[in-house]
């Protein structure tokens, strides 16, 4: 069907139907010309109609409903807190901060802790060793920050979590430092 008769089968004028083309509406060019499909025009126009409905502002059933539906999941939010099940972001952040400072730390001390264990080795295999053993301990002190993931998140709820940081780091005892290793 050409431009002309799907106007005149509308009843639009050839501007309308050039405004619907550049909106979208499906067409096939030969030349020229633009040609139409009818089973594509019917299913341009629904999806207008459903676009159009979906933008339409809700009955007020619809709203009651969303209303009910929105005080019932703030209900359910206010119970986890409660119950405390639920830990708000700012101490999860806070927590996993203090998590990453300890890791990072752990890491950082590495170099100084194995340099001298590493330096005069005489082998690969003895190189590779140390290694390994260097990398077990960055694996074992990842599983410790973990754990303590874990356990924060049995034993505390959210409105305790900022006083439970303030007396791990006033009463934190530091390790004394590991005796050399004797090279091999």
């Amino acid at each position: 069907m050409t431009k002309q008769e799907l106007a005149r089968a509308l009843d639009l004028s050839i501007r309308q139907i050039e405004n619907l083309v550049v909106d979208g509406m499906p067409h096939a060019k030969r030349g020229r010309r633009l040609l139409f499909e009818a089973a594509a025009i019917v299913w341009y126009f629904r999806r207008k109609l459903q676009e159009f409905e979906a933008r339409t502002p809700p009955s007020v059933e619809e709203a009651r409903a969303r209303r009910e539906l929105a005080q019932a999941e703030l209900a359910e939010y206010e119970l986890a807190e409660k119950r405390r099940q639920m830990l708000s972001i700012e101490d999860h952040d806070r927590i996993l901060g203090r998590l990453q400072d300890r890791l990072r730390a752990k890491h950082l001390n590495l170099p100084g802790k194995w340099a001298p264990q590493i330096v005069g080795l005489r082998s690969i295999p003895e190189g590779q060793a140390r290694l390994e053993e260097m990398m077990h301990e960055c694996l074992l002190e990842l599983t410790r920050v973990a754990d303590q993931v874990e356990e924060d998140s049995a034993t505390y709820g959210p409105a305790d979590a900022s006083q439970r940081l303030r007396a791990r780091a006033a009463g934190r005892r530091r390790r004394p430092p590991e005796a050399p290793r004797p090279p091999a």
